[in-house]
């Protein structure tokens, strides 16, 4: 090759050299992190800020398609769910309350329940309960909005909508008598996901249906419900948990407290259904009962979370896709209006909290597009947590 060819060669491929490299060095360092590490150390927290990610979620961001053995961050659902990296030592993460964005706000005096996702055809929405003032059951979609009327409650009768699930195209809502003297039968309605009625399912065993608080369905339709007795002054023995067919059928008290002092409120299942997590606001704790494989309910629990694991009275539960459980936590003190969502492995191990300062927790439930929005009801509103894990369906 003549001199005359090389130099034009070399003048040709530097400048390509040189793009490729910068190219190179663009993709594995933006913004002071490389796609193997996420913008994260190893061994350190990420940030829990409330800083909103390119997607527009809110926390730290994750991409799940990433190996957590590059020393990025977790795949899928594996790990602590509160951070990015799926690591943290026991109960070491708090999230800011700014992680956390209101979407709903209502008047003092309500009181907010019972967050249900729907999911429909053109993408779904949430319902909740009003039980006071509204006394009805709301909708909104995923990014909130003004609550419109689901379904009401009939006039004439002092009845209030509390916890709700759905079972073959049917929303099922808890329905419980206002009065102190817990005069009127409980029930369940039935609502079609259009918001239309159907048949209204009576509550009664052992001489009355208690005043049901919250529900969830099982794998083979069995339908299962805390009854707590808030209602009732004095509450009238025994509290328990019911046991149901979804259409209704044979009711049975499938554990039941012959004290009355027992005052189980929040239920989720696990995700193969063999387990029964239940969250009692007195004495506080949340215990676990086996589920058969035909949906039978053991009649005696064991301890899944101790009271000293729980800063605040327990209330509703969830549960997502790898068997972590989220408890809604009020402050201890009637009319003091802070608490958490802490969440715990399938083992008990805390994970973490998110703070609700300003706010008493009811209850918790996944939905949106992608099953990873936590809606986090309070008494006076609704706030979402966009996580890295997806909710179960069922819970």
């Amino acid at each position: 090759m003549s001199d005359r060819r090389r130099l034009a060669l070399l003048l040709v491929g530097l400048p390509l050299a040189f793009y490729a490299y910068a190219c190179s060095s663009d993709s594995t360092d933006d913004g002071g992190g490389s796609q193997a590490d996420g913008g994260v150390e190893a061994g350190k927290k990420p940030a829990s800020d409330g800083s909103t990610g390119s997607d527009g979620s809110v926390g730290p961001a994750v991409d799940a398609g990433v190996d957590a053995s590059d020393g990025a961050v977790a795949p899928a659902c594996v790990g602590n769910p509160l951070t990015a990296d799926g690591g943290t030592s026991d109960g070491g993460t708090t999230l800011d309350a700014a992680v956390a964005q209101t979407i709903v706000s209502v008047p003092n005096g309500e009181f907010i329940d019972g967050p249900q996702w729907v999911d429909t055809a053109t993408g779904g929405f949430l319902v909740y309960s009003e039980f006071n003032n509204g006394r009805r059951i709301a909708r909104i979609a995923e990014d909130g909005g003004a609550g419109a009327t689901f379904r009401g409650m009939p006039g004439g009768q002092d009845i209030g909508a509390l916890g709700s699930a759905v079972s073959n195209g049917m929303l099922l809502t808890v329905v419980s008598d206002r009065r102190p003297d817990g005069g009127a039968a409980s029930v369940v309605f039935q609502t079609a996901l259009d918001g239309g009625a159907a048949p209204t399912i009576l509550l009664s065993v052992d001489g009355g249906g208690g005043s049901p608080n919250d529900l969830v369905i099982g794998k083979g339709g069995t339908v299962y419900i805390t009854d707590p007795r808030f209602q009732q002054n004095p509450p009238r023995p025994p509290t328990g948990i019911l046991s149901m067919a979804s259409d209704g059928g044979s009711l049975t008290r499938a554990v039941a407290f012959a004290t009355g002092g027992e005052k189980p409120n929040g239920i989720a299942l696990s995700p193969d259904g063999t387990k029964l997590y239940v969250g009692f606001t007195d004495p506080p704790r949340i215990f676990s009962y086996p589920v058969s494989a035909a949906g039978v309910l053991a009649s005696n629990g064991t301890p899944f979370i101790a009271a000293e694991k729980l800063v605040d009275l327990p209330d509703g539960l969830a549960v997502d896709v790898a068997g972590n459980v989220y408890v809604a936590e009020a402050h201890k003190t009637e009319g003091v209006f802070s608490g958490r969502v802490s969440v715990f492995s399938s083992t008990g191990q805390k994970w973490g909290e998110i703070a609700v300062p300003d706010g008493r927790p009811t209850s918790v439930a996944f939905g949106g597009t992608d099953k990873k929005t936590l809606f986090i009801t309070l008494e006076r509103g609704i706030r979402v947590y966009k996580g890295r894990c997806a909710g179960l369906a069922d819970n």
